[in-house]
C-alpha cells in the first residue's frame, strides 16, 4: 500500500470518519471496525494509506493484512504474511516456526493474536488495516470476525476494505461485522469538485472545460480517472498557459485501457512483452516463472522487470513481481488475443507442472486456459477437486464444473464428473445450482447410459437426504429400477435407500430393502458391508424408537459411539462430511444426553467451517441450535438457529431442517413469551405440518398443537394431537 505524494480528494467525509475513530481509540481506549466498500479502482486502498498516515502520526502501532486470490486455499495466509512481513515481526519467529499446521491452527492464531494486540494496546492505539477482504480464506474471516469481537473493548481499531462480492463467506462475514456493531462506508464515485481538483493536481493547472468533460468520461472512479489524467500529461494532449490546463487534441483516451496501452507503449518491447505474459500468469508472479515459461534465463529478463518497476507497472517485493493495480493486469490482458491468452496459460500450467507443482496449485490457471475436449485438463480439474473437496469446496466445486464443462457430449466420464460437481457444489452451500446441474445431466442422461443415469441420481440423493428424503427415495427407487447396473453401484443405492425409508418414518420399507444385502451376508461374510449395514440399520432402529439397539447397532464390530465414525468405505461413499455426527448428535439427544451431542458435533463443526463446506454446516449448525434447546440454552439456542437462517438460502433446502431450525425458534418464543417470534415463521411451520416425509409433519403438527395451547385454543391443540 504505497503512498501517492498526491494529496487525498473527494473523501473529506470518509478520512474524517477514520481520523475520530483513530482520536477516539487514543483518548478513550475505544475501539471500532469500520468497512470500506467499493469496486476495483475506487480509492479503499489509498484509504487505508490515508488511515495508516494518521495512526502514526498519532502514535499509533499498524498492522497490514492483504487478501490475495492466488492463496485463498492458504488457511490464515493473509494473517500470517501480515505477521511476518513487518520490520519486527509481530509475532516472534519462533512462535510462529512451532505453529501447528492443522485443525488447531486457528485455536492458537486466535490466542496469539489477541494476546499480543491486547498487550500492544495498552501501550498504544493498535490500527488493524485489511485490504480486499473479498480474497481471504475461510479460516482468515472467521479470524477477523472472532478477534474485533475479543477485542471490542480494547483501543484496537480495525479498517476493512473489500470490493462487493457475492461470495457466501465474504457476505456473511460482512454481515456478521455489522450486527456486532462495525460501521459501513460505501465509496462512490467522486464528485464533480474532486474531479476538477484531481485533474488539477495531476495535469499542474486548473483543467478547462475541455479537460473536464473528457476527465467525466471516467465515471468519477479515482483509479481510472488518474490513468486517464497521465495519459493525457504524458502523451501531451494537454497544454498549460497561464496556469489552465487545456486540451489540444479530439480523440483522447476515454477508459483506463486506452491509457494503460499509452503507458506501456513507453516501455521496450522485451518489457511490454514480458509485462502481457505477467498479466497472463496472474496479479503475482515469482521471475523466474516468466523466464520459464518465456524460455529465457532470469538474468536475461532483470532489465525489462527493471523497466517495468521504474515505471511503476509493477511492484517488486523482493521475491515476487505484483501489478501496481489489479486493473492495469486486467487491462493488460486484455489487449492480448483470446487465443493468445489462453495458449500462454495453458504452456504456464505445463511449466509448472514440469517444476513438481501439484494439479491443485495449478487448477485455477488450467481451468481458465484449458479448451473444450483438453482430456489432460480435465483429469487435472477432476484431481484438483477431489483433493481439495474435504479442504476447500468453493473452489472444489468450481473445478469439478469446469472439468464438466470441458468434456464433450458422450463422454464416458461426464456422468461421474457430474455426480462429483452435484456434491460438491450442494456442500460449497449453491444448492440451487446443484439441482439445476442434476436435471441438466439427467436430461442428457436418460435413455441413452443406464449407468451414467444411476450415478448421477446417487449423488443426488446423497446431498437431498436430509432435506427431502422423500425425493431421495424416488432418486434411489428410479435409479434401482434401470437395467444392467454394476453391483457395487447397486449396493450404494441400496444403502441410501434404506437409510432415507427410515428418515421418512417407514422403517418397515426400509428393513424390506436391505433384506436382500443383509441375506448376502448369510452366504459371503464381508466385514466393510457388514460394518456399512449395521450402521444402516442403527438409523433404522433409530427412527423406529429402539434407541439402544441402535446405539448398540452404531457401535458396530467392537467399536464405542466415539469411533463409529471411523473410515468404512462403502459406507463413507454413501454420506456428506459430517453425516454420521448429526445421527450420533441425534442419539445422545434422545437418550437425554445433550452435553454428549454438542461435544460429537464440534469437530465436524470446526472442520466445515474449516473448509468452507457450506452445505454441511448449515445442517450441523442446525443440529448444534436444536440440542443447545435441549439442554436448556435457550438464548445460544436462538442465536444459532437465527444464524443458520441468515447463512444462506434455506427456502431451497427445507424439509429436516425444519425440525432443527423452526423446532428451536418456537420452543424458545414459546418458553420467553416472544410472539413476534411465532409470527415471523407462523409459515415455515404451517409448511412442515404438510410435509410428505412423516417425521417433518409429526414435528410440526406437534408444535403447531403447543402454539395452540400457548395461546388458550384447547380444542386446535387437541386436534393437531390427535393428528401427529
Amino acid at each position: 500500500m504505497p503512498g501517492t505524494g498526491a494529496p487525498l480528494r473527494g473523501r473529506a467525509a470518509e478520512r474524517e470518519l477514520l481520523r475520530s475513530r483513530m482520536a477516539a481509540a487514543s483518548r478513550d481506549g475505544r475501539g471500532s471496525v469500520v468497512l470500506l466498500s467499493g469496486a476495483a479502482g475506487t480509492g479503499k486502498s489509498r484509504l487505508l494509506q490515508e488511515a495508516r498516515t494518521l495512526a502514526l502520526e498519532g502514535g499509533a502501532q499498524v498492522l497490514l493484512v492483504r487478501g490475495d486470490p492466488d492463496s485463498r486455499v492458504t488457511p490464515h495466509g493473509p494473517v500470517l504474511d501480515a505477521v511476518m512481513s513487518r520490520p519486527r515481526p509481530f509475532v516472534p519467529p519462533d512462535l510462529l516456526d512451532a505453529l501447528p499446521s492443522g485443525p488447531d491452527q486457528g485455536h492458537w492464531l486466535r490466542r496469539e493474536l489477541h494476546h499480543r494486540l491486547e498487550q500492544a494496546a495498552l501501550r498504544a492505539p493498535v490500527l488493524v488495516c485489511i485490504d480486499d477482504l473479498q480474497w481471504c480464506d475461510l479460516e482468515t474471516l472467521r479470524l477477523v470476525r472472532l478477534l474485533t469481537k475479543d477485542l471490542s473493548t480494547e483501543a484496537v481499531v480495525w479498517i476493512v476494505a473489500l470490493r462487493p462480492t457475492a461470495e457466501p463467506a465474504v457476505r456473511s462475514t460482512v454481515r456478521g461485522l455489522r450486527e456486532a456493531g462495525a460501521e459501513l462506508v460505501e465509496l462512490r464515485p467522486l464528485d464533480a469538485p474532486a474531479v476538477a481538483q484531481i485533474s488539477a493536481d495531476v495535469l499542474g493547472g486548473l483543467p478547462d472545460q475541455q479537460v473536464l468533460a473528457s476527465a467525466s468520461r471516467a465515471g468519477g472512479i479515482p483509479l481510472l480517472l488518474v490513468e486517464l489524467l497521465r495519459g493525457l500529461r504524458d502523451e501531451g494532449l494537454v497544454r498549460l498557459e497561464a496556469g489552465t490546463a487545456r486540451l489540444v487534441a479530439d480523440g483522447l483516451p476515454v477508459r483506463l485501457r486506452d491509457a494503460v496501452t499509452r503507458r506501456t507503449e513507453r516501455v521496450s518491447v522485451d518489457a511490454r512483452q514480458l509485462l502481457q505474459i505477467g498479466a497472463v500468469l496472474g496479479r503475482r508472479f515469482p521471475p523466474d516463472l516468466m523466464a520459464a515459461v518465456m524460455g529465457r534465463p532470469v538474468p536475461e529478463l532483470l532489465c525489462p522487470i527493471q523497466e517495468l518497476v521504474d515505471a511503476a507497472l509493477l511492484l517488486d517485493d523482493g521475491e515476487q513481481l505484483a501489478f501496481g493495480h489489479d486493473l492495469i493486469r486486467e487491462t493488460v490482458a486484455a489487449d492480448l488475443p483470446q487465443a493468445l491468452a489462453h495458449a500462454l496459460r495453458r504452456h504456464a500450467v505445463d511449466v509448472l507442472l514440469a517444476r513438481g507443482a501439484t494439479t491443485v496449485q495449478v487448477a485455477a490457471m488450467l481451468a481458465d486456459s484449458a479448451v473444450p475436449g483438453d482430456a489432460e485438463a480435465v483429469a487435472a480439474l477432476r484431481h484438483a477437486a477431489t483433493a481439495l473437496g474435504p479442504t476447500s469446496s468453493p473452489a472444489a466445486a468450481a473445478f469439478a464444473v469446469r472439468a464438466l464443462e470441458l468434456l464433450p457430449d458422450g463422454a464416458p466420464e461426464r456422468a461421474a464428473t457430474a455426480a462429483e460437481a452435484i456434491v460438491l457444489l450442494w456442500q460449497a452451500g449453491r444448492p440451487a445450482e446443484a439441482q439445476d446441474l442434476a436435471a441438466t445431466a439427467l436430461a442428457g442422461a436418460l435413455g441413452e447410459d443406464a449407468e451414467a443415469e444411476a450415478r448421477i441420481r446417487l449423488g443426488l440423493a446423497t446431498f437431498i437426504t436430509l432435506h427431502s428424503p422423500l425425493a431421495a427415495v424416488h432418486e434411489c427407487e428410479t435409479a434401482l429400477a434401470l437395467p444392467g447396473l454394476p453391483a457395487d453401484l447397486r449396493l450404494l443405492l441400496v444403502l441410501v435407500l434404506a437409510a432415507n425409508h427410515a428418515l421418512t418414518g417407514e422403517a418397515d420399507a426400509a428393513d424390506a430393502a436391505l433384506a436382500p444385502v443383509v441375506e448376502r451376508l448369510r452366504t459371503a461374510p464381508d466385514r466393510e458391508l457388514e460394518a456399512a449395514v449395521a450402521r444402516t440399520q442403527s438409523h433404522i432402529a433409530y427412527h423406529r424408537g429402539s434407541w439402544d439397539e441402535a446405539f448398540d447397532l452404531y457401535r458396530g464390530l467392537g467399536g464405542d459411539e466415539e469411533s463409529a465414525g471411523a473410515e468404512v468405505d462403502v459406507w463413507q461413499r454413501t454420506r456428506f462430511p459430517g453425516s454420521d455426527a448429526l445421527f450420533v448428535a441425534a442419539m445422545w439427544t434422545a437418550v437425554g444426553e445433550p452435553e454428549r451431542a454438542l461435544a460429537t458435533l464440534e469437530p465436524d463443526l470446526a472442520s466445515a467451517r474449516r473448509h468452507e463446506r457450506h452445505g454441511p454446516l448449515v445442517w450441523l449448525s442446525g443440529a448444534r441450535a436444536r440440542v443447545l434447546h435441549d439442554a436448556g440454552r435457550l438464548a445460544e439456542a436462538r442465536t444459532e438457529a437465527e444464524a443458520v437462517l441468515a447463512e444462506g438460502d434455506i427456502d431451497v433446502i427445507g424439509g429436516s431442517t425444519d425440525i432443527m431450525i423452526v423446532y428451536t425458534l418456537v420452543r424458545t418464543a414459546l418458553r420467553t413469551g416472544r410472539k413476534d417470534v411465532l409470527r415471523t415463521h407462523r409459515d415455515r411451520l404451517h409448511r412442515m405440518t404438510l410435509d410428505p416425509a412423516g417425521q417433518v409433519r409429526r414435528n410440526g403438527l406437534w408444535l403447531t398443537a403447543l402454539v395452540a395451547d400457548a395461546a388458550g385454543d384447547t380444542r386446535s391443540a387437541m386436534a393437531a394431537t390427535r393428528e401427529a
